[in-house]
């Protein structure tokens, strides 16, 4: 009989060297071939106020006279200058705004810009029957879903910010 030469391809010792080549092989493809592809998460930033650019200032009450004759003159507006209201991600920003806000039963005026007029005589808004008032603006990234029924309900990635002022009004309307 004859014996294998330990230079035989059959030999144990090509064996293991091949064997050991195959599993080296096997690692590094592991490497060339990708793997699966996640899904890339995008983080929704905050909005970021800059409280100088809201006119008038929220920071301190705001005293409106009904009195005043001219209906132009009685009227404030509150807005939002360029700068007010930032959103990092450069999305579009959708302003609401609440009179008395209640988040368990909001209402929602019809301006959905980033000024609102305030006429404390408005006879269709009630602002006659009490002298203090809190005006509420909802900034947000994402718009609100109008077919919810409490009118403040937004995608789950939408990020807000609120801005409320205190109105005292006096005097009687004309």
């Amino acid at each position: 009989m004859e014996k294998e030469s330990q230079d035989s391809p059959l030999s144990p010792g090509w064996r293991f060297s091949l064997a050991t080549i195959a599993v080296w092989v096997v690692l590094f493809a592991g490497c060339i071939v990708p793997g699966s592809i996640e899904e890339r998460v995008i983080v929704n930033q905050a909005l970021k106020v800059q409280i100088e650019f809201l006119d008038p200032s929220p920071e301190v009450p705001v005293w409106i006279d009904r009195s005043a004759q001219d209906p132009a003159l009685r009227t404030l507006t509150f807005s939002f200058s360029k700068g007010a209201v930032e959103d990092p991600d450069g999305d579009t920003l959708h302003h609401y705004w609440y009179i008395d806000y209640n988040p368990l039963k909001p209402t929602l005026e019809t301006v959905f810009t980033p000024e609102f007029d305030f006429d404390p005589c408005d006879v269709n808004a009630g602002f006659t029957l009490k002298d203090e008032f809190v005006l509420t603006s909802i900034v947000a990234d994402r718009p609100l879903d109008l077919s919810s029924p409490d009118f403040r309900t937004f995608p789950d990635e939408t990020t807000t910010a609120t801005i409320t002022w205190r109105l005292v009004l006096y005097g009687s309307c004309p």
